[in-house]
């Protein structure tokens, strides 16, 4: 009975070691295999990007995806895969993966590319969740702090990037600008009078300064939809100064 203690000669941590160590190497080449293609993603704007979907389009620099193929093979049939999530909205709007119009994408081996939005994501293959894509085709993308989280799927809709790549931007309403000078009533000289408004909270913002007539018996808003209009300059900053080169718009009394 005392010699049961000797009745093995291999260590007693031996089997469950060799345990571990084996599923820790399977783990890692599983973790290897799965990620071939490196992706980021860039937002230039992040901290003030646009709202409607036109404008978007109009700019498909304002995403910028950059994917590097990390293995030795030539890797093509690749598509976009992203989701748009708000802090307050929840999930707005994700691209649809089945679609035979999402572009497709393919690297080299060791190439290492830029791809823009529209080279990336389709208009015909995005779903803006129902509920909220009438309020986006009329009014575009509601405020929020959004996270895009993006991968890139092979043709069996398989992640060949590994961990999803979230980004976080800010669509926000700005105020509109409230003229500060001259106020309502004030007399001016069309000559030499200096307009100033309110700024814009938005870093992109510019403003469209229009005069117009207003006639007795006429609402601010009656006269510049129906009035002629006398005087319109587009300017970044929050003021004009009218100058001397300028049409006049003195050419009704009063």
């Amino acid at each position: 009975m005392h010699a049961l203690p000797s009745c093995s000669t291999r260590p007693w941590w031996a089997p469950e070691t060799g345990v571990i160590l084996a599923v820790a190497l399977l783990l890692g080449v599983a973790t290897a295999s799965a990620q071939t293609v490196q992706l980021d993603v860039l937002l230039p704007n992040a901290a003030d990007m646009p709202r409607t979907l036109g404008e978007w389009e109009e700019d498909p620099s304002i995403v910028q995806v950059i994917a590097t193929n990390l293995g030795p093979s030539p890797i093509g049939d690749l598509r976009f895969s992203f989701t748009a999530e708000g802090a307050r909205r929840g999930l707005l709007v994700s691209s649809d993966d089945a679609s035979p119009a999402q572009p497709r994408l393919a690297l080299a081996p060791g190439e290492s590319r830029v791809f823009l939005w529209d080279e990336v994501v389709s208009a015909d293959a995005v779903d803006i969740v129902s509920g909220l894509r009438g309020e986006v085709s009329r009014d575009g993308i509601p405020e929020d702090q959004y996270q895009l989280c993006a991968t890139l799927l092979d043709p069996a809709g398989a992640s060949v990037s590994g961990p999803v790549t979230c980004r976080g931007f800010l669509v926000y309403e700005p105020d509109p600008p409230q003229l500060v000078y001259p106020t309502a009533g004030t007399p001016v000289a069309p000559e030499t009078v200096t307009f100033q408004w309110a700024p814009s909270q938005s870093v992109n913002a510019t403003y469209l300064l229009t005069v117009v007539p207003r006639f007795a018996g006429q609402t601010t808003v009656e006269a510049i939809e129906a009035n002629p209009i006398l005087f319109e300059r587009e300017v970044a900053e929050a003021s004009y100064l009218v100058l001397p080169s300028d049409p006049p718009w003195d050419t009704f009394p009063g």
